[in-house]
């Protein structure tokens, strides 16, 4: 920017011509202080002491009439041209045009913006899913972003430049865009025309890409399992290939697949049948081809969580109940087998059944147990067995429970001690704070919806109260006596003890649950629903505590982001909005942390563009005052395959009509040149005003002190009196 000085303005207390009267005053009594001087020094001498006096009580009558100075100026803004460079990794690619990252330098080294910069000032931005500043001479462009925005480009410079004078936004690309709209509809809105420069061939590349992988999050062992591919194909001719599929150990199988010519979309389905349990990283990919355009788009990765095919459940019941039967009828599906061990007054069981059949069992559930009549030695046996295996238990005492037997469970269930109330109570179920967004408690399709169904289930019994719950227990539902009451008391608890998994239901006669509600044109649904999701979470190894975190899957692509959803509560099941959430990300080439704002009621979100391909771990944590809530852990893996990948064929066409609408200036990259007589900007002229408080000024005062003292100095070398 360049000033220009305009004019000049004095602002004092009072009209000018008394500051002339006392200017002329101050004049005339210096001048009849020094006509005469004892002793007589010379005249050069006389007229410094005179400049010195007179200028010393101008400075102290503009202190005494509070004058203010004010200058106006005019400033000269030089046209500024943004230059936004695609740094996407589809400018990386070697085409028929060569490469373009090199081909990209030879312009920015050219004599177009030599031309350009003795004309107007140049910014430069490199863009691809976000725009950032650049520095040619400091930084060097790194073309790894995994999506292009152009319209986001476009209006990020237009808000960074709103108050510049911005002449115009020259981009350097070779048109392709994945994220975003289309930037020509909504360039005209900018107010400068847009100059384009494309690089890149405009044939079409010769590549295989994996654009698509469809699979079930969970499967179970030895049962197979669909795995959907969809391979493009562009530039080949019928190809029949294989498609692999791996885990850590290496190949688990190989399909052949028949992909027609170029350009073609095919899909095939793989039937995956995993032989262990628990979180398995698949990988597939089809073999790179001769004259291949880029092979990091020829694999893919997921993650399946595989889950025990047949789950044995073993319910142990103290007593013979129509609870039983809801119960075992509403398990019993393909996925789990329920074996009723129901005591009888001999201290065995009913039908047959023997202890040693509960070893076999994969989940235990004990309504109305253990009883005052259970054998010592089988509640031993039980123990053991939690200890050993670490089984999954649910807990529903009833009317026959011996508590002293129960309290003997405290380290499997969410519950450190129970209490006996002194009668049976007529309880209705009411959602806690976390249960009323637990996947367990969620018996339709929305949160409201859920709400109103658990409101209208009837009445259950309960004879006992959690009088201490576990530390790392959380609540789902509360018990109270009707709909108004304020009273309430754990009814339906989780927790999760290192590996071991427990849940308790504070009430019996939940058959009620079931049959009742068909008297009310309803189904069993919320009671079913609400079973098979709490035995689903028992059996599955997620960490559940007051710290809840959830992304959209397990495997993402390269490009998308990693949005993660977190839920804090404190000890009372109330939502915190105050607390400070961190993430931890972790992967095999280092670790970062990375806080997670609040977005309010206990909910907070994240949103992680991650820097590369790889297998990532979030440990996400949560404390409030110093003081530590929980945490959760996220286990998710981002592949090679990214959206700039898919697509690697210039598109001059879009930047063509982006310079057409906005009225700016397109060339190919080999042409560029010719853009310096084509593009122009003009300069504008900013008035400033610059005000300065001179009876305020250090420097008037420092000045005032300094002539007095000089003053007085020369006189008294002179010996003037």
């Amino acid at each position: 920017m360049i000033a220009l000085f305009k004019n000049i303005h004095l602002d004092i207390l009072m009209p000018h011509y008394i500051l002339a009267a006392f200017i002329l005053a101050v004049v005339l009594f210096t001048l009849v202080i020094y006509r005469r001087t004892n002793p007589i020094v010379s005249n050069l001498f006389r007229r410094l002491l005179i400049m010195l006096r007179m200028t010393t009580l101008l400075l102290m009558l503009l202190v005494l009439l509070a004058a203010t100075l004010q200058l106006f100026l005019e400033k000269e803004n030089r046209p500024i041209l943004a230059v936004a460079i695609d740094n996407s990794a589809s400018m990386a690619v070697i085409d028929k045009s060569g490469s373009r990252a090199e081909i990209v330098n030879h312009v920015l080294q050219s004599e177009l913006f030599k031309s350009l910069d003795k004309k107007m000032d140049l910014k430069f931005y490199s863009f691809a899913n976000a725009i950032q500043p650049l520095m040619l001479n400091q930084d060097s462009i790194q073309y790894i972003g995994d999506v292009t925005n152009i319209e986001k480009a476009l209006e990020s410079i237009k808000a960074d430049n709103a108050l510049q004078n911005l002449c115009g936004i020259l981009i350097i690309s070779d048109g392709v865009y994945n994220a975003g709209g289309n930037p020509v509809r909504t360039a005209g809105a900018l107010g400068v025309p847009v100059h384009a420069v494309a690089v890149g061939s405009t044939e079409p590349p010769m590549d295989l890409a994996i654009t698509r992988v469809e699979a079930n999050t969970f499967c179970y062992v030895d049962k197979a399992t669909p795995i959907r591919l969809t391979v493009h194909n562009a530039g080949f001719s019928s190809l029949t290939l294989p498609v692999s599929l791996k885990n850590d150990s290496g190949t688990i199988l190989t399909e052949t697949m028949i992909i027609p010519g170029s350009p073609s979309d095919q899909e095939i389905e793989i039937s995956f049948t995993p032989r262990k349990i628990g979180r398995q990283k698949l990988t597939l990919s089809i073999p790179g081809q001769s004259g291949e355009q880029t092979r990091d788009n020829n694999q893919r990765t997921i993650y399946i969580d595989v889950l025990k095919s047949r789950l044995n459940i073993a319910l142990i019941a103290g007593r013979l109940s129509v609870d039983i039967s809801f119960l075992s009828r509403l398990l019993s599906t393909d996925r789990h087998t329920v074996d009723a061990f129901i005591s009888n007054s001999s201290g065995g069981f009913y039908f047959g059944k023997s202890a040693r059949d509960i070893d076999n069992a994969d989940m235990l559930i004990f309504y109305d147990f253990p009883a005052q009549n259970t054998p010592r030695a089988l509640i031993e046996q039980i123990i053991h067995l939690l200890e050993k295996k670490k089984l999954p238990l649910l807990v529903i005492p009833g009317k026959m429970t011996d508590t002293a037997e129960l309290n003997r469970f405290r380290d499997f269930t969410p519950v450190a001690s129970f209490v006996r109330l002194p009668r049976e109570q007529s309880i209705y179920a009411h959602l806690s704070p976390i249960g009323e967004t637990h996947p367990v408690m969620q018996v339709a399709e929305d949160a409201m919806m859920t709400q109103s169904l658990w409101s209208e289930l009837p009445p259950v019994f309960s004879l006992y109260a959690a009088h201490q719950l576990a530390e790392d227990a959380i609540v789902l539902a509360y018990s109270r006596a009707n709909a108004s009451s304020k009273s309430l008391a754990p009814l339906v608890l989780l927790r999760q003890n290192g590996s071991q998994k427990s849940a308790a239901i504070l009430a019996y006669e939940l058959w009620r649950w079931d049959l009742m509600m068909w008297g009310v044109n309803r189904t069993e649904d919320v009671y079913r629903t609400f079973l098979i999701n709490l035995v689903r979470w028992l059996e599955t190894n997620r960490s559940e505590n007051l710290v809840q975190a959830e992304m959209d899957g397990p495997a993402l692509k390269f490009g998308d982001a990693a949005n993660i959803s977190i839920s804090v509560f404190d000890e009372n099941l109330n939502p915190v909005d105050d607390a400070e959430v961190s993430i931890e990300l972790r992967s095999k080439r280092g670790q970062m942390e990375i806080p997670a704002p609040s977005t309010g009621e206990g909910k907070y979100a994240v949103s992680i563009q991650l820097p590369q391909p790889d297998d990532y771990e979030a440990i996400v944590s949560a404390a409030k005052g110093g003081r530590h809530l929980g945490q959760d852990t996220l286990i998710f893996s981002v592949g090679q395959y990214s959206a700039e990948l898919a697509d690697l064929q210039a598109q001059p066409a879009v930047l063509r009509s982006l310079a057409r609408t906005t009225g700016g200036a397109f060339s190919a990259a080999d042409s560029a040149e010719a853009l310096a007589d084509q593009i122009n900007g003009v300069a504008t002229h900013t008035p400033v005003t610059i005000e300065r408080e001179l009876w305020n000024a250090k420097i008037i005062l420092v000045l005032i002190l300094l002539f007095l003292t000089l003053e007085w100095y020369l006189r008294k070398r002179k010996g003037m009196l």
